[in-house]
Order: C-alpha cells, then sequence, then structure tokens
C-alpha cells in the first residue's frame, strides 16, 4: 500500500506540473507559499486516506468521506469569513448523510474503530480545506500555475 501512496503522488506531480508553461500570467513569486501549502494540505489529506485503509475497513471509510462537503462549506466559514447560502448547507449535509446511509450495509465493526473514524475524519476536514483553499487562492495566483506548483510538490513531500 505504501508503494501506492507515492506512485500516486508521482502521478500527480508528473500529470499537474506541465501546466505552470501553460500560465499565460505572471507567477508571483512573494505568492509561492499558497501552492505549496496547498500541495502539502493535500498531501496530508492524502496520506491520512491510506492510514485510514490500511487500519480501517474501506466500507467504515468511504461513508465518513463524505463527510468532506460538510468540511468545504465550514472551510468557507473559516477560512474565507463567507457564509454559504442556506440551500448549500442543507445539500451538504443531505450529501453526507446519503452517502453514510448507501454504506450503511456494508459497516463492518474493527478493533480499530475509533483511531480509523479520528483519521478518516481528518483526512475530509483537509481535503475539504483543501478545496476552499484552491477556489479562494488560484485566481490571483494563476489558476494553471497554482494548480502545478501546488501538485508539482505533493511527490516531493513523498520523498521527504
Amino acid at each position: 500500500m505504501d508503494q501506492s501512496f507515492h506512485l500516486t503522488n508521482l502521478a500527480l506531480g508528473l500529470l499537474f506540473f506541465p501546466l505552470v508553461f501553460l500560465e499565460k500570467g505572471e507567477i508571483d513569486g512573494a505568492q509561492l507559499a499558497k501552492p505549496i501549502l496547498i500541495g502539502a494540505a493535500f498531501f496530508f489529506a492524502h496520506w491520512l486516506t491510506f492510514v485510514a485503509l490500511r487500519r480501517g475497513d474501506v466500507s467504515f471509510v468511504t461513508p465518513l468521506m463524505g463527510t468532506k462537503v460538510v468540511f468545504v462549506a465550514l472551510g468557507v466559514v473559516l477560512l474565507t469569513g463567507k457564509v454559504p447560502s442556506v440551500p448549500l448547507w442543507i445539500a451538504a449535509v443531505l450529501t453526507t448523510v446519503g452517502i453514510f446511509v448507501m454504506g450503511l450495509a456494508d459497516l463492518k465493526g474493527g478493533g480499530h474503530l475509533a483511531f480509523t473514524a479520528v483519521v478518516t475524519l481528518a483526512s475530509a476536514l483537509l481535503f475539504g480545506f483543501f478545496d476552499v483553499l484552491v477556489s479562494w487562492w488560484a485566481g490571483d495566483f494563476g489558476a494553471l500555475a497554482f494548480l502545478a506548483i501546488g501538485m508539482g510538490a505533493v511527490p516531493l513531500f513523498s520523498v521527504v
């Protein structure tokens, strides 16, 4: 499973990094920490997902990952100060509940249930905040270069 994690990270970097050459605008070097930060958020969220799958059952992890949509809505509030509309909150909660209910029949208990739940929720939180930060920061930086640098950093974190 570790090899899959690192190979996936390498593939992300290789697939996204060429986008930097398609960026039409200039890259602001003073803003370089932002795409590297989202690269770190993605790396750690991805790593936590692998940890959860290694310790727990996929039928438990997958429904919990559905909470990401709620974390996106919370991230918008906490990181940008904007308040999503009531319909967006309802959609986020209903999506999470729907994913959980669909996976409920396959739910298998196990010895590491609490650990797996905490790690999976942490992964969903980081993926949710990743989504918010990309949508918030990428436009000012240059979306293609932002994604290229951010995802290009992922294999570098993997090496470390």
